[in-house]
């Protein structure tokens, strides 16, 4: 496996999207940012994928692309893109609020020494058109020499299902649950009466989970004794802050 040596991160282009579902969907690390760059030229970034998980891809410009990357989104016009983080925001006139949207972050190390860090609610903006363009770069960010990205490690979510919640499972998985095949001590709740918790793994346990017949990067259903569990794998990448995962807990 590729050792992770990519320098800090010199953009990054996120989301905190309010998705449908298991509230484990809300944990702090359950999404992978749609791009991030690196200042090696590493870049990682994701790709949608009807009816499965979003792809995983990195691509390696090497650090002068990393530093043409930066220029072509200072012009763009990222510095005169403004923040707009509220929900009902006093600014827009008409005055408007917007309900159950995303809020985009991008944040950006300029050559000049400026750090940019604009948080976007619905993706409201003065100069909207802007931010419009720099959104599309980020999530249509393409490379011929891009491959799924293996990452050293992973966040494993685990959330124990009811025998209503096992029925509805194996109903809308179309899947019987099979023998857990990892440690059992991933299986201990984080905290009495958790229903969710999280543990980090090596990157290894995809292929492991792979073994047992599920498909990578989907939600996996296996049971232990008579617990059944439902889990998903999040990749973490280089530089994250991996200290929520081992406190994340539900209820």
């Amino acid at each position: 496996m590729r050792r992770e040596s990519t320098g800090g991160a010199a953009v990054t282009c996120g989301a905190a999207r309010r998705r449908p579902g298991s509230a484990a969907r809300y944990a702090p690390f359950a999404q992978v940012p749609p791009f991030t760059l690196y200042e090696s030229g590493a870049a990682i970034y994701t790709r949608p994928v009807e009816g499965e998980p979003d792809r995983v891809l990195r691509a390696e410009l090497g650090p002068d692309g990393a530093r043409d990357v930066v220029a072509r989104l200072v012009a763009m016009g990222i510095e005169s893109v403004d923040s707009r983080p509220l929900r009902c925001d006093p600014a827009t006139s008409p005055r408007s609020c917007v309900t159950d949207a995303d809020t985009l972050t991008i944040e950006a190390n300029l050559p000049s020494g400026k750090r940019i860090a604009l948080k976007n609610y619905a993706g409201v903006a003065v100069e909207q058109e802007k931010l419009s363009a720099l959104v599309g770069f980020f999530t249509g960010f393409r490379r011929d020499d891009e491959l799924d990205y293996a990452p050293s490690f992973a966040a494993l979510v685990v959330e124990v299902c009811s025998p209503q919640d096992s029925a509805f499972q194996r109903a809308s998985l179309h899947a019987v649950f099979s023998p857990w095949p990892l440690e059992a001590s991933l299986l201990i709740p984080r905290a009495k009466n958790a229903q969710i918790w999280a543990s980090r793994v090596p990157g290894s346990t995809y292929e492991a989970l792979d073994v047992a017949g599920h498909s990578r990067g989907s939600v996996r259903a296996f049971n232990r004794g008579s617990s059944d569990y439902v889990t998903f794998l999040v990749p973490i990448l280089p530089g994250a802050d991996v200290a929520p995962i081992a406190k994340y807990h539900y209820p």
